[in-house]
């Protein structure tokens, strides 16, 4: 028979394991969220079983590919303290020439058009790193003209037309379908492009640099690093990222037209809020945005999966995004205290 004694100490370990996952989830963003992700799936083993087979797994992390690709680059832009808003824009319109080239001259090779949708996003991304960096425009204010330029450009080019999927060749749409040991390629591909920029971002000299401006531009200019050229080269990545979505979104989904993804860029946005970047500059992991990737795959299919739910993804993404800068005031402040408390001791 257990005495009081032993009553009180269970539950103060109890209480003390619970007080230590919580201080684990504000210290560790990436713990919090495969915690979330977790919970989600184990919910929607109860509600939904169908999410849970082969198939609806491989299409979900499919479906949220793109924006996870995406999310990379953006979180560079954020690192830096910029934005950058004309990402959807900048694919939409690579993907619309491309799409148009391999409707009206199917013997161009794919290679090539992925070549030129990268080539075009490159140069869009190297124009919106000159307005920020050269003529210190708001990054917000510069993407957002970027945004309307190229939005405009689209519809001039395209005079309005459509490509459906008759339009494409087989070879432009097979890579979307394709797929290796049972993995789509979209997935393989954002798998790939991940490690890439890990590598990047955690063992380069230039990686280092970018969050070295993030976190103070001017200790980052005493120390010699010509923070104009690295601003610019990551305004370029980023288009070029979105440049070769372009023609991962228009494989994906076999359509072309100027109006589509439209708030596309708030999507990407909100992985990278998620993930932990701060959009104060100077902090972002790779692993906070495919995490917080595979969340937001997880909510959209979930929520789509329960009749009338559909309605309130938005909504729920809305509380996840202030529920993740709450989150990263907390553990900003938490770290700053932390410090204090160290150097008084």
């Amino acid at each position: 028979m257990t005495n009081k004694a032993d009553t009180i100490k269970s539950t103060t370990n109890a209480h003390f394991s619970l007080k230590d996952v919580a201080k684990s989830i504000v210290k560790n963003r990436s713990f919090g969220l495969l915690m979330a992700c977790v919970v989600l799936l184990i919910l929607a083993s109860q509600l939904t079983p169908q999410l849970l087979t082969a198939k609806a797994l491989n299409d979900m992390l499919k479906n949220n590919a793109i924006a996870g690709i995406l999310a990379i680059g953006m979180l560079m832009v954020l690192v830096t303290r910029g934005i950058d808003l004309s990402i959807a824009a900048t694919m939409v319109f690579s993907g619309t020439v491309i799409s148009m080239i391999n409707a009206d001259n199917p013997e161009v090779p794919v290679f090539a058009l992925v070549l030129l949708a990268t080539g075009i996003g490159t140069v869009i991304g190297f124009y919106n790193g000159i307005l920020v960096s050269k003529l210190k425009l708001l990054p917000i204010i510069a993407t957002l003209s970027t945004l309307y330029v190229v939005r405009g450009l689209a519809y001039v080019v395209s005079d309005s037309r459509w490509i459906v999927p008759a339009n494409f060749s087989n070879s432009y749409k097979s890579f979307a379908v394709g797929s290796l040991f049972g993995i789509n390629n979209l997935i393989i591909t954002a798998i790939i492009m991940f490690f890439i920029f890990y590598i990047v971002l955690t063992h380069l000299k230039f990686g280092r640099r970018i969050f070295a401006i993030g976190s103070s531009p001017d200790s980052a200019k005493v120390s010699g690093i010509k923070s104009d050229m690295v601003i610019i080269a990551v305004y370029a990545i980023m288009g070029a990222i979105a440049g070769f979505a372009g023609f991962l979104y228009t494989s994906n989904y076999a359509i072309a037209q100027s109006t589509m993804a439209m708030g596309m860029e708030m999507d990407v946005i909100a992985i990278c809020i998620l993930g932990g970047v701060s959009i104060s500059g100077g902090t972002g992991k790779i692993s906070g945005i495919i995490i917080s990737t595979v969340l937001f795959a997880i909510i959209s299919s979930f929520l789509s999966m329960l009749s009338g739910l559909s309605i309130w993804t938005d909504a729920i993404k809305g509380v996840l995004i202030i529920g993740a800068v709450i989150l990263n005031i907390y553990t900003s402040r938490s770290a700053k205290q932390r410090a204090l408390r160290e150097r008084n001791i």
